[in-house]
């Protein structure tokens, strides 16, 4: 069972999740590659399964 946490974890950790998108969008101008939201949401739903089954 997944674990809920508290909305305070996420303010805590509000500066990492900042500079993981800069990193992307910095990624995103390096190349011309891109995701549909189905493909991104396909692969996090299937990630989201499999450490929900650990």
């Amino acid at each position: 069972m997944p674990q809920i946490r508290p909305v305070s974890d996420l303010r805590n950790r509000f500066a990492d999740v900042y500079f993981k998108l800069k990193k992307a969008e910095i990624q995103a101008k390096q190349t011309s590659q891109r995701f549909s939201h189905k493909e991104v949401f396909d692969d996090l739903k299937k990630t989201l399964q499999e450490k929900c089954r650990d």
